[in-house]
């Protein structure tokens, strides 16, 4: 019974054109996952840019911290990120949020006035006024670099795929 998808018994060999072209292929899907999470940051940047058009007073109500230890020549550093806690009302209605960016510890008093931007087609989607300059600056760091990353993929994916190889004799 032949096994081959093609119907032709080659001896179980594929070809050093498929195989490089297979290898390529990986490093192809490699870098669209690069390109396409640098995408997605530039996506959610225009997009909150484009439909937080509304703006209101809120208040901040608490902080959310998380907790992050990193471990370097068996010394445990632990660093804390604060998130705050916020409400606003539109139309009656109460929504509140935890901010999507960390801010300094002194930014997540209780009672602290705050400048909401939020989309006036849906409230609850919405960011604190600094957040979208934040964006922007972590904005270009990382979309950059992932793109980056994905050509440099691509580039050594041509290369062990495709670049001149040494004959053994």
């Amino acid at each position: 019974m032949n096994n081959n998808f093609n119907g032709q018994n080659n001896g179980g060999t594929i070809s050093v054109k498929k195989q490089r072209m297979s290898l390529f292929c990986i490093f192809v899907v490699i870098a669209l996952l690069f390109f396409g999470s640098a995408g997605v940051n530039v996506y959610r940047y225009f997009s909150a840019v484009n439909d937080y058009t509304a703006q209101t007073d809120g208040v901040v109500t608490g902080v959310k911290v998380k907790k992050r230890r990193s471990k370097v020549r068996h010394h445990t550093h632990v660093s804390y990120s604060y998130y705050p806690k916020y409400e606003f009302t539109v139309d009656g209605v109460l929504i509140e949020k935890v901010g999507k960016l960390p801010y300094a510890e002194e930014f997540c008093t209780a009672g602290r006035p705050v400048t909401v931007l939020y989309d006036p087609n849906n409230p609850k989607r919405c960011c604190l006024d600094g957040d979208i300059s934040g964006y922007e600056s972590g904005l270009f760091s990382y979309s950059l670099s992932f793109a980056a990353v994905g050509v440099f993929v691509l580039v050594c994916g041509w290369r062990l795929s495709f670049g001149k190889k040494k004959k053994i004799e």
